[in-house]
């Protein structure tokens, strides 16, 4: 097995089991225009932005994992079936040489959202880091939907920053506009296998971002000796609501 190798559709049903009813679909050449305008009926404001590439066709034939190919794109979509209905999609891009996962985009027909298939995306992203070796997930998450934060939250990911302007949206009037978006991160390594910044090395600004992240860690480097065997997020605020 390749580092960091796409599951098979045997494995994601076992890493992240679909609600009774429902069930995954790598997609084929011919599934690409359903797909497509499916994404843009759900998520009209796709028109524009990092993830209108799935709004494309060329996007698929030479980014995205298809049926009959040989796995050796690094992004992947997963449709979400119920029956032969198309109800959602997920998608990710891997980075082997750094062993990190990007959760690019998740989509779920208004219709299906009561299923409870939100969070299988992140189980999925969180079966790469335990079976295929990643070892750092993220996600950039919309500001304007709690739900999604929420649902992060409670599988352990940790918002570290809101990023001003990093994509840009079209409204429902048409203006486009950028957008703010937070960044949800889960690292799946032991502190001790970190190498922590050094005081001196940090600008002023740089040091007290990491102090207000990192308050414990940054009071122990100042010390002048590292934390040992916790996690790297354990220490950022958490505001998940209990499950």
């Amino acid at each position: 097995m390749n580092p960091m190798e796409w599951p098979s559709l045997e494995e994601l049903n076992v890493w992240a089991p679909m609600p009774a009813g429902y069930g995954y679909k790598l997609p084929s050449r011919e599934d690409v225009p359903q797909l497509i305008a499916a994404i843009e009926k759900w998520y009209p404001g796709i028109a524009v932005g990092a993830a209108s590439g799935y709004t494309r066709e060329q996007f698929y034939e030479e980014k995205v994992v298809l049926q009959g190919d040989d796995g050796r794109k690094d992004i992947a979509v997963w449709m979400y079936m119920k029956g032969d209905q198309l109800v959602g999609m997920g998608s990710m891009e891997r980075e082997p040489d750094a062993l990190s996962v990007y959760g690019r985009l998740m989509v779920i027909d208004p219709d299906h959202q009561g299923a409870k298939i939100g969070s299988i995306g992140m189980a999925v992203m969180d079966g790469m880091g335990l079976h295929r070796g990643a070892e750092f997930l993220y996600l950039m998450v919309t500001m304007k939907h709690p739900y999604a934060q929420m649902l992060l939250e409670r599988r352990g990911y940790k918002p570290i920053g809101i990023v001003p302007g990093y994509d840009q949206e079209m409204g429902a009037d048409g203006k486009i506009t950028r957008i703010f978006e937070a960044l949800y991160v889960k690292v799946l390594v032991a502190d001790a296998g970190l190498s922590h910044p050094n005081p001196e090395d940090q600008t002023p600004s740089t040091k007290a971002l990491f102090e207000f992240l990192f308050p414990p860690r940054a009071l122990s480097l100042e010390q002048g000796h590292h934390p040992n065997h916790q996690r790297l997020m354990q220490h950022i605020p958490s505001h998940a609501p209990s499950a």
